[in-house]
Formats: C-alpha cells, structure tokens, sequence
C-alpha cells in the first residue's frame, strides 16, 4: 500500500520559483508601500499651486531613488543590531521590534525626500514644517503597514523566496 501526500496548490517540489518572479514580488510591496505614503504626505501638504499627480510623482521618485535604497541597508543594519541586543527574545519580538524601528526611520526618511521634493532647501523652517505634517500623516499607515509585514508578509515571502 503506498501513501500519496497531498499536494499544496501553489508549492512546486521538483523546481524553484524563477528569479524574476522573487524580484518582480519585492518590487511590487516596494512600490506599492512607497507609492502609498508618498501619496499620503503629498495629499496632505497638497498647496493648490502644482497638481497632486506631479507633485507626487516627483515625491515617489526622489524616495525611490533615494529613500528606500538606503533603507535597505538601513534595514540591515537595524536587523543585525536587534538581533545582538536582544538574543534572547523570540524571534517573533525581534521582528515587530525590527518593524516598528523600521517604520519610524523610513516614514522619518519618506516625509523628508516628500518634504525637499515640494518646497526645496531654501527655507530651512518651511522645510522642517512640511517634514513634521508629512511624518504624522504616515506614521498610523506606516505602522500598520509594519506590523503587517513583520506578522503576516514576511513570512510568507520568505517562504515564497525558498521555493
């Protein structure tokens, strides 16, 4: 008598998930988050001079481009300094901690690249004014969005990227 294990839809045991298909995931949750709270901030210092969409757009490339690559080293850096300080706690703790540091520094980083995307360097008040609106705007969604990763994404993805 031979027993036959059932199969899980979705889970493939004789290959592994193309390349393209991990990279094309991590690009989709980037920029669905960075695309969402610079929208956010944006709407919420939306001046009436320029439209919502350049204003926007201009928000999302400058964090795109240098926001969010540095929050990946970022990331590692507070992952790697978590995990030191508190080796004994779960690894569940040590996540939502990494999530919430996570969320505070990249909202911090978002409400400035959103912030010198719509008023410049020139003036340093008005810049520290528009940073301050911005971060308060995202910092719930920032959270939240946290917490579900760290909780409910990231394992999934990490399991999706071993396959």
């Amino acid at each position: 008598m031979t027993a036959v294990a059932p199969r899980v839809i979705g889970q493939s045991s004789s290959r592994n998930r193309p390349t393209y298909q991990k990279v094309a995931i991590i690009a989709f949750i980037v920029i669905t988050i960075s695309g969402t709270l610079t929208g956010i901030m944006t709407f919420v210092n939306g001046d009436g001079n320029e439209s919502f969409l350049h204003q926007w757009t201009s928000a999302f490339v400058f964090a795109s481009l240098i926001a969010l690559p540095i929050g990946i080293i970022v990331m590692s850096l507070v992952s790697q300094l978590i995990h030191a300080l508190l080796s004994s706690a779960t690894d569940h703790f040590k996540n939502l901690i990494i999530g919430i540091v996570m969320a505070l520094l990249m909202e911090s980083a978002m409400a400035a690249s959103t912030a010198v995307s719509q008023v410049g360097l020139s003036n340093l008040n008005q810049l520290t004014a528009e940073w301050s609106q911005n971060f308060i705007a995202a910092i719930p969604v920032g959270l939240v969005i946290a917490i579900l990763m760290t909780l409910v994404v990231k394992p999934k993805l990490q399991a999706f990227m071993k396959s």
